[in-house]
């Protein structure tokens, strides 16, 4: 077996019986080779999540290495390839460093286009599915990584690279809470290219694959401008049901429905997430199902048709990472060739004419982004490197780098993004180059407002539809709270909420105070995660907003004006407004409904559930949209 000794950190994972950690005696690249093998040799159809980062490229890097180990000895069995390939398994290009170990994937240029057409349409031939979703606000280098590795491993994946649009929200303004990557809707954009001039970087044009540009496409499973967390679940579950043939017919593999479908994605747990580790732990507890004992696998969320999701390398760390690049990386399969000149490639439909290109023709590229290299010279921490969504809460941490590493880049993304240059001219003295971020202990208001009137301030200084939305979920976490055990009618004007609590320095606290709710909406948090919210599905979106206007109206609580609600229901306004129990001032706190999840009857706890009579039903109107506030 052949010694890594920088990799000598043992492997962490789960004892079954307690749910401790424990130290196992193999290394974690051992660990994670053994988890991308047990996926091959247990499902048959399987789909990789990149993000261009280096976490899913390490993962990458492994599943292809396994898949051509297995595509080796298929082509040996079938004469494709003589035996004595059999044992040729690594080879160090440098002798007097041993330890530069690299896998030996020369067999691949030795084969011609017939040789690879017979191969790929052998059964048993492995392959797996590729998908990334490219946002118009990321690196440059990022996007060419992605698609340079989706090149150079097309003979073992299907990349299906997506550029639809897709929302975000944008933690940076609250002017502008939402931001659609590659918006259709601006007015330079060119529907017989789909193109513009307007989007921060174009969408990459590559001869070997098919983009992804157009969501109708995935059909009843995508909606125009959905949310990444909405977009990426409905993905597989269109991928596992044999829709993959829509945009690639020449792989039947597609074609059908998949009762052993798997979801990888290269996310890490131990030291980056407690709630990843709680997946892990809550599997092995068995709190939570598994897959054959497989505590780092776990059911697709929302889905019972036998669909799983995997976390193959959750105890790396990012050390790990690098060294795995800078030591093991597999496969530059081109790299020591030095007889390959790059030479344009002329599109054609024949597969093996493109997989002997992309071997004999053309250079390989590192296996990771480039934009990594820039990060050193930044002189960031290697903790400290990661390519997030600029527009997120987790990528704001590094908007800076985006202005120091990318200049072009940074004056498209100013243009189309509000909020982003206002945030690094907020962290100029920050050593760190990360956005301010207001931290409980620290976060204030201004000294003649409590913060229930802070609170109101700040729905005052937005626009009346970001205002709006905001009051909707801090209405439900009011009302989620009367029910436990803060009692309205003891503060009616308050809600019952106290102001602060302080005792609570971090936030953490069990008490929910109205400084929590004030904090998500000034540190930007447009879906309140911070108050445990999740984004809204965007096809709900609307019939939320009617949905919570009622709840509003019936429980009391930042009950709407006239105006908003006749922008809601026009002429039904009045009626709405007349209904027994309902005033713009809402009921007495003796009057209050405690039934249901949501103060409604039993019958109505949830939205999807709910059967309301003609006159609460309407549609939000255009006008609603640009009205101001009162």
């Amino acid at each position: 077996m052949v010694n890594y000794p920088e990799l000598v950190k043992k492997e962490i994972q789960l004892a079954d019986s307690d749910a401790k950690k424990v130290l196992y005696t193999r290394n974690v690249l051992e660990g994670s080779r053994s988890r991308v093998k047990f996926i091959f040799d247990n499902f048959e159809r399987i789909s990789l999540s990149v993000s261009g980062g280096k976490d899913s490229s390490f993962l990458l890097s492994l599943m292809v290495a396994e898949a051509r180990r297995r595509n080796k000895a298929l082509a040996i069995q079938h004469n494709i390839l003589p035996p004595s390939w059999k044992d040729s398994i690594f080879y160090s290009p440098n002798e007097k460093d041993p330890d530069w170990i690299k896998f030996d994937a020369s067999w691949i240029h030795s084969l011609t286009p017939k040789d690879w057409n017979k191969l790929t349409s052998l059964p048993g031939y492995t392959r797996f599915s590729v998908f990334t979703l490219l946002w118009e606000q990321q690196y440059q280098d990022t996007v060419n990584h992605i698609v340079s590795k989706s090149e150079e491993f097309l003979d073992v994946c299907i990349p299906f690279i997506c550029a639809v649009p897709c929302n975000t929200y944008n933690s940076h303004s609250s002017i502008m809470p939402e931001f659609c990557s590659y918006d259709e809707r601006i007015s330079s954009y060119d529907p017989k290219t789909e193109t513009s001039d307007k989007w921060i970087i174009p969408k990459p044009v590559s001869p070997y694959f098919k983009l992804v540009s157009n969501g109708s496409v995935f059909k009843e499973y995508y909606t125009y401008g959905d949310y990444f967390e909405t977009f990426v679940p409905n993905f597989h579950r269109w991928l596992q049901k044999g829709r993959g043939t829509d945009i690639y017919p020449q792989y039947p593999e597609l074609n059908h429905t998949s009762e052993k479908f798997i979801s990888c994605s290269g996310m890490r747990a131990i030291g980056e997430s407690l709630s990843r580790w709680a997946v892990i732990s809550n599997s092995a507890s068995g709190k939570k199902a598994r897959y054959k004992t497989q505590d780092w696998i776990s059911p697709l969320r929302d889905t019972a048709d036998g669909s799983w999701t995997a976390m193959p390398i959750y105890p790396c760390n990012s050390e790990d990472d690098f060294v795995y690049f800078a030591k093991i990386a597999e496969p530059r399969i081109n790299s020591f060739n030095s007889k390959i000149t790059p030479k344009p490639f002329t599109n054609s439909k024949d597969l093996g004419t493109k997989l002997h290109h992309v071997f004999n023709h053309r250079k390989a590229t590192p296996s990771y982004p480039n934009t990594y290299n820039l990060y050193y010279q930044a002189n960031l921490p290697v903790k400290s490197m990661r390519i997030d969504e600029a527009l997120s809460s987790e990528g704001n941490r590094g908007i800076k780098l985006y202005s120091i590493l990318e200049p072009g880049l940074w004056n498209r993304m100013i243009e189309r993004c509000s909020g982003v240059h206002s945030s690094v001219n907020i962290s100029e003295n920050n050593e760190n180059m990360e956005k301010v971020s207001f931290k409980m202990d620290s976060f204030s208001k201004p000294a003649n407002m409590n913060w229930h009137q802070y609170f109101d301030f700040l729905m005052k200084t937005m626009p009346q539809k970001n205002a709006n939305h905001y009051m909707n979920k801090a209405s439900v976490a009011i009302h989620w709270a009367n029910c436990r055990g803060y009692r309205f009618e003891e503060d009616p004007e308050n809600y019952g909420i106290p102001f602060e609590d302080p005792n609570d320095i971090r936030g953490s606290g069990t008490v929910f105070t109205w400084k929590k709710i004030c904090y998500s909406v000034v540190n930007g948090d447009f879906w309140m995660r911070w108050l445990s919210f999740s984004p809204l599905h965007r096809k709900n979106s609307h019939g939320y907003s009617l949905l919570m206007i009622r709840r509003r109206l019936w429980w009391g609580i930042f009950p709407p004006s006239k105006k908003l609600v006749k922008a809601f229901f026009g002429e039904e306004a009045d009626n709405i407004m007349e209904r027994p129990g309902f005033s713009l001032t809402g009921p007495s706190g003796s009057e209050r409904p405690n039934e249901g999840s949501f103060g409604l009857p039993n019958d109505r706890k949830t939205s999807n559930r709910i059967s309301l009579p003609d006159v609460w039903k309407g549609t939000i109107r255009e006008e609603y949209f640009n009205a101001t506030p009162d």
